[in-house]
This record gives structure tokens, sequence and C-alpha cells, in this order.
């Protein structure tokens, strides 16, 4: 599995047939849990298994790119829970009897007795920029800050008119909640937690701005020596050097400061050097690193 999230990771594309491989290795699974407990995957669904990605400071890094069924999906960057376990479509899918199947904390309601659970299953590819947060449950206050959402579906899901608006959260802010990220984090380890409910969304870290700003002068780079645009290229070059703050966590920090390094290495080189050596490869690959990549999935879990 790993060697398949590798090459998505590369192709920035999840296929069809590689999204039914991944499901294969999971479901049927028990995987220990870092509490302890063991959870074993009953069943991962088709729909809503899809691949996102996010370019620093939310940039959008494929504009012209269609959303379809498992690609085109950007970073989250409302924070949501998603699925209302008494909405659409769980509602018409089990009949009404989701509330009764699966555990959950709803508002006021819960069910606290069933140990089975609808799960995001959540794989970061890689995730310098724009990680995944989520909020610590017991300091966000659901009946002040969770309302409900509908989402539309009909551009990139094949659902009937009944269930084309999605039934989700969104979680208003509140400076008590506690949130986490690990931005060294990558496919090694996977995030499941409550689907049903659970705040998360794309955290924007401290440097994104300045990484921002370097993915697009190094891009424009790229592109004007691609062409041979040698007046494009003085005038990024003379561009003044920017400093990311002290704060940036230690991944981001070591991809901005490549990619100002292959800007200081093209001030010093002749544009005729860049035929003869690597750095546009080097440029790319640098670029590529600061994109957040990362795959979810919806999975049927028992927790023991």
């Amino acid at each position: 599995m790993q060697a398949e999230l590798s090459a998505v990771r590369a192709a920035g594309k999840l296929s069809a047939a590689t999204a039914k491989a991944i499901r294969g290795h999971i479901q049927g699974q028990t995987f220990r849990l870092t509490d302890g407990r063991r959870l074993k995957v009953l069943f991962v669904a088709p729909e809503g298994f899809i691949m996102r990605s996010a370019g620093p400071n939310g940039l959008d890094v494929a504009p012209d790119e269609t959303m379809t069924e498992h690609n085109g999906h950007r970073a989250a960057d409302r924070v949501h829970g998603d699925q209302n376990v008494y909405g659409t479509p769980l509602k018409q899918m089990l009949k009404g009897i989701a509330p009764w199947l699966f555990r959950h904390q709803t508002g006021q309601r819960a069910n606290r007795f069933s140990p089975v659970h609808l799960l995001n299953l959540w794989i970061p590819l890689q995730q310098s920029t724009q990680p995944l947060a989520l909020a610590d449950r017991r300091t966000v206050d659901s009946a002040t800050q969770q309302v409900r959402y509908a989402l539309p579906t009909d551009g990139f899901l094949e659902r009937d008119a009944q269930t084309q608006l999605n039934d989700i959260w969104l979680f208003l802010h509140d400076p008590n909640q506690h949130w986490y990220c690990d931005t060294a984090m990558d496919s090694g380890k996977a995030y499941v937690f409550d689907t049903l409910g659970e705040p998360h969304g794309a955290a924007t870290l401290p440097g994104e701005s300045v990484a921002e700003k370097y993915y697009r002068r190094l891009q424009a780079l790229v592109h004007a020596i691609t062409l041979g645009r040698p007046g494009e290229i003085g005038s990024i070059l003379d561009e003044p050097l920017l400093e990311e703050p002290a704060n940036t966590p230690p991944t981001l920090r070591s991809n901005i400061q490549a990619i100002r390094s292959l800007i200081m290495e093209a001030e010093q080189s002749g544009p005729d050097e860049f035929a003869e050596m690597d750095w546009k490869a080097r440029s790319e690959a640098a670029l590529d690193r600061l994109v957040r990549k990362s795959l979810e999935m919806r999975a049927v879990a028992v927790v023991f």
C-alpha cells in the first residue's frame, strides 16, 4: 500500500483503480490505536474517497483542474464535521436507523453504547503547508458553536435529487477551543476520527504567507528560464529575499530555505548554464514539496 500511496503523491492524482486497491488493503484489517484500543475496519465506502491538494497559504496550485469524484478537491478551509447522523444521505441509505447504529454525539443527543463508528480515515502524503487540524471536542460547545450546513454535491457526485445536499456541520470559532496538528506526519501514519462531528479543517501555519510568495516567485522564474525571457528573469531576481517568521515549523522552514537557495543559485548562474544543470528539476521538486497532498475516506469500524 505504501508503494501505491507514494505513486499517488508523485502523480498528484488518485485513479479509480488505485482507490479500489487502497480500500482493499484497509478493509477487514485491525489496527492498534494510540490509546491502546483496537479498531477493526468493516467497510470502506467507495463514495467519499478523495485526494485533497493545496498550496501554501491556501494557494490554488491547479486552478484549471475540474473537481471529480476522486480529484480536484482543495484543502477544506472551513472547520467542519463531515456528516450529520440524522441527515442526508444516512437517513435515506439506512432508513433512519443510523442514530441507533453508530456511536455519536450530536448536539444534545448521543449514542454512547454502540461500538460501531462511522469514521474519517485520513492519510497525509505530505503536509508542510495546510496540515489537517483536529479539535479537542471537550473544548467545543456543540450547543452554541456547532451549526447545520447543507453541502451541495452535484458538482462531483452522482446522486438523485433527494440526496444532492449533504447534511454536515460547521463550527464557530471560540478562543477556548484547543486545536492540534502534526506538520511532519506522512503516510506512515493516519488519523481516524469521528466523521459524525469531530471539528477539523486545514490550518494555515506561521510562514505560509512567505512560502506562498516564494512559490509564486520560483514558479515564475522556472517559466521565464524555460521560455528564455531574460527581461523577466532579471526582474524576478531583483526582488528582495524574504525571511520566514521565527515560529515557522521546522519542515516548512526547511522547504522555504530550499526555494530561497534555488533562487540565489539562479542569480549566481548565467542563463546558458541552466541547460547543463538539474536546476529546473530540483526547482519543480521544491515547489511540489510545498503542496499539501492527502487522501481521505469514510469507513465503518468497530472499536474494542
